[in-house]
């Protein structure tokens, strides 16, 4: 009921990960999916940064994985809000990278399937708070960080309703 699942109070870069696995073979979700926030309200998980002091990038993820051999399936996530907190320098970049896969080997062997990012009838479901002057903020739903060939399979997923109001943009 709306909670915070994360609040960092930062200098310089910061990451974190609800689920996160560097190494070996992982199943995410194959037996019983994994539920981040609801699918049916807005903000029942806030994710804030507060820094001050020079540039940084901060990485949050709902899923990370670094390895060789992975099926993430069957994971819902919403009603999550991606933060800035008052008070905070601007000018930096805040990244939420709700699946993210960086395969570490040359015989990966990736599956991203059935998973629902965003809820399909509540909408900004996933959202960014905050006023434009603040960080920049980054939503992906799913990423993949090859470094070379992989068999990589990214299939049947819903990324619905993600809200990018509020956002800061740049003048070159």
């Amino acid at each position: 009921a709306n909670q915070t699942l994360l609040r960092y109070m930062a200098q310089g870069a910061v990451a974190y990960a609800a689920i996160y696995f560097v190494k070996g073979t992982a199943n995410i979700g194959t037996t019983a999916g994994n539920t981040f926030g609801s699918s049916g309200t807005t903000g029942s998980i806030t994710l804030a940064i507060q820094k001050s002091g020079s540039s940084y990038r901060n990485y949050l993820h709902m899923i990370r994985y670094e390895g060789a051999n992975t099926t993430i399936q069957n994971n819902t996530m919403g009603s999550i809000s991606l933060a800035h907190v008052a008070g905070s320098a601007g000018g930096d970049v805040l990244n939420l990278n709700l699946i993210h896969v960086v395969p570490n080997s040359t015989t990966a062997n990736i599956t991203i399937s059935n998973n629902t990012i965003g809820s399909t009838t509540t909408a900004s479901s996933i959202q960014t708070t905050g006023s434009a002057t603040q960080l920049y903020k980054v939503i992906r739903g799913i990423t993949v960080t090859p470094s070379g060939s992989y068999d990589i399979t990214v299939s049947n997923n819903t990324i619905a309703n993600i809200d990018m109001t509020n956002i800061r943009s740049n003048t070159v």
